[in-house]
């Protein structure tokens, strides 16, 4: 093969490569090879379960817990999902103007967004509770939430000190009752301008401070709110993700 026919030769392999290599690589994915793998997200469930943690000491924690509430981590095994934190905490409320207040759980998750979504959806349906909320915290998420850690505890807080936080939260908060790692979660679940959310929440940490409570620097975060119901578990438990990254 002469020296001009065999240059020719090669650009042509040479052409022939690069167009198999724009064919074949799109149906490899991003990764050489690997497809694109689901977002891992971490997320906070705002449920109560019906009957056993209204019995549980506020503060109980995850070692109890994987005892009384076997299906707590069952089904977070089930869906790939991590439990971060599980303890019992509390709600408060304003109820026809009077405090109103049940144990609930604290629980923190990473997982497939929608895995979560459906670990959240099979509790919710399985403690016959009405409704399940999921707090995805994100930087540009519509919701702001705030967190007020309370590094001297939250056993000693007493009720008139929650009767005047829930007259500035009517639409409640939760209280973790874990030690020095005990916190306040609210969420700006109104439609109300941030700012006055973040005053009515400062006022309420004054007024925490001023019953004694200690309190340090506030958290502010961004989130998505998802609020799952009765008739939405179904869909969001059909709606796990499938395979490697999402349920084994």
């Amino acid at each position: 093969m002469g020296g001009r026919a065999a240059a020719d030769f090669w650009r042509l392999g040479l052409l022939l490569l690069a167009l198999l290599a724009a064919i074949v690589a799109p149906l490899l994915g991003p990764s050489g090879g690997v497809a694109a793998q689901p977002a891992i997200v971490q997320a906070q469930i705002g449920i109560a379960e019906g009957t056993v943690i209204q019995q549980l000491p506020l503060g109980t924690n995850r070692r109890v817990l994987e005892q009384r509430l076997p299906l707590l981590f069952r089904a977070a095994e089930e869906y790939g999902v991590r439990i971060d934190a599980a303890s019992v905490g509390r709600g408060f409320w304003s109820e026809d103007d009077a405090l109103a207040s049940e144990n609930d759980l604290d629980l923190v998750a990473s997982g497939v967004r929608e895995n979560v979504l459906a670990l959240a959806a099979t509790l919710g349906r399985a403690w016959e509770q009405r409704s399940v909320y999921v707090w995805f915290f994100r930087s540009d998420g519509p919701m702001l939430t705030v967190t007020v850690p309370l590094p001297g505890g939250a056993d000693a807080i007493g009720r008139p000190a929650f009767e005047a936080l829930v007259a500035e939260l009517p639409d409640g908060c939760h209280v973790r009752y874990v030690g020095a790692e005990s916190a306040l979660f609210v969420a700006n679940t109104g439609e109300e301008a941030d700012e006055q959310f973040r005053a009515r929440v400062l006022r309420a940490e004054r007024k925490l401070r001023d019953s004694g409570a200690a309190t340090t620097a506030i958290l502010a975060r961004r989130a998505e709110m998802v609020a799952l119901a009765e008739a939405t578990y179904a869909e969001a438990i059909a709606g796990a993700v499938r395979g490697k990254a999402g349920v084994p």
